[in-house]
């Protein structure tokens, strides 16, 4: 049951930006459930991507700017820190696609643009150089785990 909510949690974190209709929440969910079965999301290293993402997707919320590195950062954890398992690489692909069916028309150009992120992460890309730069007027250490001088655990 924990992994459940977790994975109800990464989807209001993850789409908070993107949508705010009920109904799209439930897209969401209804997509990720047509997907995968209750006992796929509760194996460990399935349990520990939806972490890595949720943790990431949630710090995105509170550090304007920085959304192409959480994205990055949490494909990347989701795979890599998660004993780069197949179901792991699953379940991250899952919510890129599912976050795709939501928006649906009109969000094309975007949708290209996060699932190059979300696949530079995945691959094991260097997420810090490609996304975590002053140009970009993100301001995150992730050293100290702090934005704009709030420490954002």
């Amino acid at each position: 049951m924990r992994t459940s909510v977790l994975v109800l949690a990464l989807c209001v974190a993850c789409l908070v930006p993107l949508c705010s209709s009920l109904v799209q929440w439930e897209q969401f969910i209804g997509c990720l459930q047509r997907r995968f079965s209750r006992s796929f999301l509760l194996e460990p290293n399935v349990d520990c991507a939806t972490r890595k993402l949720f943790v990431n997707y949630r710090r995105s919320i509170y550090c304007e700017n920085c959304d192409s590195y959480f994205t990055c950062q949490g494909n990347y954890e989701a795979v890599f820190l998660c004993q780069q398992d197949a179901k792991a690489y699953e379940l991250s692909e899952a919510f890129s696609e599912c976050r795709e069916e939501i928006q649906g028309k009109g969000y094309e150009a975007d949708n290209l643009v996060l699932n190059e992120i979300d696949r530079f992460g995945r691959q094991g890309g260097d997420c810090m150089a490609a996304y975590l730069n002053k140009t970009l007027n993100c301001h995150y250490d992730p050293t100290t785990v702090v934005c704009n001088h709030t420490h954002i655990e």
